[in-house]
């Protein structure tokens, strides 16, 4: 992790406040989120690549075919 303070947390957690523990629950949720919609928006963008790319490796058989 890049932030260090939130690293010396997850590494003590146990032993931190509940204030300390809470920010270090709103970083990591607003982590994931973040990763989450990136694999997401990256998932659907894979989609649309494959599916232009079917379409066309379709349309190139066909012609060679011929």
């Amino acid at each position: 992790m890049k932030n260090e303070k939130l690293q010396e947390v997850l590494n003590t957690y146990t032993k931190k406040s509940n204030k300390d523990l809470a920010q270090t629950l709103v970083i990591l949720e607003k982590d994931f989120n973040t990763i989450k919609n990136i694999l997401l928006d990256l998932t659907e963008t894979l989609n649309e690549i494959e599916t232009t790319y079917d379409a066309v490796y379709g349309e190139l058989e066909k012609r060679i075919k011929k």
